[in-house]
């Protein structure tokens, strides 16, 4: 899935992160954060996204019908998730520098509030009742704001905050050049996937892989003609 491939290529960038630091290559350093964060979020976005427009329909197709309302239950995890997969290539370099010890204890804190809040949220469900109603079991949707809360603030903003304090990196800048900008090329997936979800609500595996794949293409399309332009530019100003 996408978590895994996002963590398996940001993993491999320790070692040259590393040879980096010895070097002194501050900047090399910068631009692999965002670069790395910036293919994170082409990667793990359209599947995160995909879970969010077609929840429900992937339940109804999966487990039966009677268990789609559960797709709330996948938006609730996959927002923050958005912000939190690409933080995996700071935790990779941060780990190549030998600054690490930030990231364990940043990981220790989201999963000590993830436990608070899941424990908290379960057994006194009331505000998520409030907020969501009852289609889903609010004692579930407790658990599962318990996980989202810490895996948006912590894995993912407090992350990008520490490694960008390390790196002297402005974080303004990592979050528009390594997130904000590729998540706006997602809006390929995102667009048509909301356009064929309001008009036709595709159901059953050969109708939710076809539209899924459709969109993709249209997405991928985007990225390919951008960075097609970028390298074309480079080879003029050669």
């Amino acid at each position: 899935n996408a978590r895994t491939l996002v963590h398996a290529a940001a993993w491999v960038l320790s070692p040259t992160a590393s040879e980096m630091d010895t070097l002194g290559e501050k900047d090399k350093l910068r631009r692999m954060l965002i670069a790395g964060s910036k293919y994170s979020v082409l990667v793990s976005w359209p599947v995160l996204l995909g879970l969010i427009v077609f929840g429900p329909n992937l339940l109804h197709t999966w487990v039966g019908e009677k268990y789609a309302f559960a797709g709330l239950l996948l938006t609730i995890l996959a927002v923050p998730t958005l912000v939190a997969l690409p933080q995996a290539t700071a935790s990779s370099v941060l780990f190549g520098i030998s600054r690490h010890k930030g990231i364990v204890v940043l990981s220790l804190l989201s999963a000590l509030v993830n436990l608070g809040l899941s424990v908290w949220w379960a057994r006194w469900p009331e505000p998520m009742r409030m907020l969501f109603g009852e289609a889903v079991s609010p004692g579930l949707v407790g658990v599962a704001m318990g996980t989202a809360i810490p895996l948006l603030l912590i894995s993912g903003f407090a992350t990008a905050w520490f490694a960008c304090s390390v790196l002297e990196q402005p974080l303004l800048q990592y979050l528009w050049e390594g997130m904000l900008q590729p998540g706006l090329v997602s809006l390929a997936f995102l667009v048509p996937a909301l356009l064929v979800q309001y008009r036709w609500h595709p159901l059953g595996w050969g109708a939710l892989l076809s539209v899924c794949a459709g969109c993709w293409v249209v997405f991928a399309l985007v990225p390919a003609g951008r960075f097609a332009d970028i390298h074309g530019r480079k080879r003029v100003f050669l």
